[in-house]
């Protein structure tokens, strides 16, 4: 293992602790101006929101097929019609 420290990884420190620290803060009346333009918006139509509930309900009925199409792959051992009924009834009714 190397132990010597990377003279780029020193230079990088040293830069960052001499750095003057940024003001970060919003600038005045930045959340009147968001709540303003959002409140200037149109509110969604119901076919809106009902087109962004159906898609999400196809998504979902989506991933719950592809998931019992997966188990259905890897889980199924025999791929006959035969559901491995031992007893003589249950026999007796496949083979009719």
């Amino acid at each position: 293992m190397n132990d010597s420290p990377d003279p780029r990884w020193e230079k990088l420190t040293t830069a960052a602790r001499s750095a003057e620290p940024r003001d970060e803060t919003a600038p005045f009346g930045f959340a009147t101006r968001v709540v303003a333009h959002w409140r200037a918006l149109p509110p969604p139509s119901l076919a809106a929101l009902w087109h962004r509930l159906t898609l999400r309900a196809i998504g979902l009925a989506l991933a719950i097929l592809l998931a019992g199409l997966a188990a259905n792959l890897f889980l199924v051992e025999n791929e006959t019609l035969n559901p491995g009924v031992a007893d003589e009834i249950g026999e007796a009714f496949w083979l009719q």
